[in-house]
């Protein structure tokens, strides 16, 4: 969880940069910024169908007080997104990924896909080197890396390719699927 301060200096950062964020909150509900195209951004993000609470900006001071999961930016901006990156990481103790070029994760350090699969695999008692984990993008790396058998979608970014050990077709070619038969089912192709 983000404490208080670390979540504090994030938003601080993004409403600086004017930047068009999200607050998920540890009681599920989710808060937009007071800044840029909210109603755009909720429906882009499927937000107009989402079951939990979806607060507003102004709500932020309620819980930019209680701490939070992860707050995840959106800009077309490249320059203003490397702004942003650049800022956070002088943030002690956070994390940041991308799950695509127009958006970033800021999250507690160690709060990433590899503990969650390493937690997730010691609970089903399955080693990790039986693991095989398929990404894309910088916010899977951390779960490529534990996992025995990194996969790399075909469209994933050139270091998501490099650290894998195998790369499946893309998404429209049905690369998962492709995997799983390959590798899970032990089917030729």
């Amino acid at each position: 969880c983000l404490s208080k301060d670390k979540l504090r200096a994030a938003v601080e950062i993004l409403e600086r940069e004017k930047c068009y964020y999200n607050v998920y909150c540890d009681d599920g509900a989710v808060m937009e910024s007071r800044t840029g195209s909210a109603g755009r951004k909720r429906e882009a993000n499927g937000y107009a169908v989402y079951r939990g609470t979806v607060l507003s900006g102004d709500e932020m001071p309620k819980y930019v007080g209680d701490g939070a999961l992860k707050v995840v930016c959106f800009s077309p901006d490249r320059e203003k997104m490397q702004r942003i990156r650049s800022a956070a990481e002088r943030i002690p103790g956070v994390e940041i990924n991308s799950s695509w070029w127009d958006n970033l994760e800021i999250m507690a350090a160690g709060v990433h896909k590899g503990a969650a699969l390493r937690c997730l695999a010691q609970r089903l008692e399955i080693p990790l080197d039986e693991v095989m984990a398929i990404g894309d993008n910088e916010n899977d790396l951390p779960m490529l890396q534990v996992a025995g058998l990194p996969v790399a979608m075909g469209n994933a970014v050139e270091r998501v390719k490099e650290q894998c050990a195998y790369v499946t077709a893309t998404n429209d070619e049905d690369g998962v699927a492709r995997a799983v038969r390959r590798f899970v089912l032990h089917e030729e192709q």
